[in-house]
């Protein structure tokens, strides 16, 4: 009856209706075309199919690239277990497919590699054939491959856990221990971008445990109402103040000639994107599009539907606090050191909360909740001595540089109130 009546209504008012119609589609037209909404802080969110569109192409070209690294980090192992110093000549796909395929052949290579090294020591121990040996190590379940649906993450990280057993094997062979006799494959894993591992920690990093002396603390916020996140702090970590007659502060991103003579090296330029949804601490671990690729053209969806693009900060102040600042949030910063060789330094790290880096794709630090540092207990805006030295630090990591550019990626997490990153360049 009721769809009747409005056929009636139709019919008898054909002008009303379609004068409706071109109105709902002039305002929606104005509605798309509108300027970027803003949030209360002054943040652009996605307000349009374009920039939706926008978003999801970012994404694709990071996982794209993201899978091209993985490819090559496969083939890297691969050519490693192998014994060739040759690098990778044949240029990769841009197709998913392909470099998936190129990527399972790259794993079966490492594991028969692998298999083939565990085999030769087996015989070298039970005294059987080489024959014998392989057909033993290709037997027992402990030494098969990845699973044939696993992901290119899952392959990359079993390609390094073989590549560091075999070079375990060979150190203990060299010293005159007694190398492993089953063929199990190792439970080692390492890190990279993306992969989800925590690297491990560099000198002066946290403890972790409570104990006598420990404190909680709880964070608010996050999908679905209030998270509690109540930490117990280990240790207090964080480096000794220093000497300010051997102090020689500088800021640059450049090591070698024509860079500052100096002792302590703030960088100079950074790229900054943030804030990312961070529901609590495990946030750190949450692969965001940033860690997949840093693509400085990119837009990303961030926290609450903000709409994110990378920032230039130049001379930046000391610590770098990220703007806007955001409980339960995640921000990235990107920048690249150059050295005139290869050389070895220290990078000492700061942060309020927890923080993770990269250097060349290679994840060198990632912080431990359980870290009790002095800006907890005290502002770092009132620790005067550490800022006048640049030394807001909780871990010194040791890394070697490459000739040329080094790219560093920092990932930074926020829990409540105070944030900021510190990284700063040693001798």
């Amino acid at each position: 009856m009721k769809i009747v009546a409005s056929q009636d209504w139709l019919d008898r008012h054909p002008w009303l209706a379609a004068s409706l119609v071109l109105h709902a589609l002039a305002l929606l037209a104005l509605y798309f075309s509108m300027p970027v909404k803003l949030m209360q802080d002054g943040t652009p969110r996605i307000h349009t199919a374009q920039q939706a569109e926008q978003v999801s192409a970012s994404l694709e070209r990071a996982r794209r690239e993201q899978m091209r690294r993985q490819v090559q980090a496969l083939e890297r192992v691969q050519r490693e277990m192998a014994g060739s110093s040759e690098p990778g000549a044949d240029a990769l796909p841009d197709d998913p497919a392909a470099l998936r395929a190129r990527a399972q052949q790259a794993s079966q290579r490492i594991l028969a590699l692998d298999q083939q090294r565990r085999a030769q020591e087996l015989a070298r121990l039970l005294k059987v054939s080489p024959e014998e040996a392989l057909r033993r190590v290709q037997a027992d379940p402990r030494s098969g491959g990845p699973r044939p649906e696993a992901s290119l993450t899952e392959l990359t990280q079993d390609a390094q856990a073989r590549l560091q057993a075999q070079a375990l094997r060979h150190a203990a062979q060299q010293q005159g221990h007694a190398a492993r006799s089953e063929p199990g494959a190792p439970q080692a894993r390492t890190g990279g971008p993306a992969s989800g591992q925590s690297g491990a920690q560099g000198q002066g990093g946290a403890g972790a445990g409570g104990g006598e002396g420990s404190s909680t603390a709880g964070l608010e916020g996050g999908r679905g109402g209030t998270l509690l996140d109540r930490r117990a702090y280990g240790p207090l970590v964080g480096s000794a103040q220093l000497d300010p007659a051997r102090l020689r502060l500088q800021d640059g991103r450049r090591i070698g000639p024509g860079g500052p003579l100096a002792t302590r090296v703030l960088i100079d330029r950074w790229y900054l994107v943030g804030p990312f949804d961070g529901p609590g601490p495990s946030a750190l671990h949450t692969v965001q599009a940033p860690e997949m690729a840093v693509d400085l053209d990119a837009v990303y969806e961030g926290k609450n539907g903000r709409l994110l693009q990378w920032q230039a900060f130049s001379a930046p102040p000391y610590p770098l606090v990220p703007q806007p600042r955001h409980a339960n949030a995640v921000y990235y910063a990107a920048t690249e050191l150059h050295s005139d060789r290869e050389r070895e330094l220290w990078l000492e790290i700061g942060a309020d909360d927890d923080s993770k880096l990269w250097l060349n794709d290679e994840l060198v630090w990632s912080s431990s909740p359980t870290a009790d540092k002095p800006w907890y207990r005290r502002p770092y805006y009132v620790l005067n001595d550490r800022l006048a030295q640049r030394n807001l630090v909780e871990a010194r990591v040791p890394v070697r540089l490459r000739a040329g550019p080094n790219r560093v990626l920092l990932k930074l997490y926020n829990g409540v109130d105070l944030t900021f990153f510190s990284l700063v360049l040693s001798p």
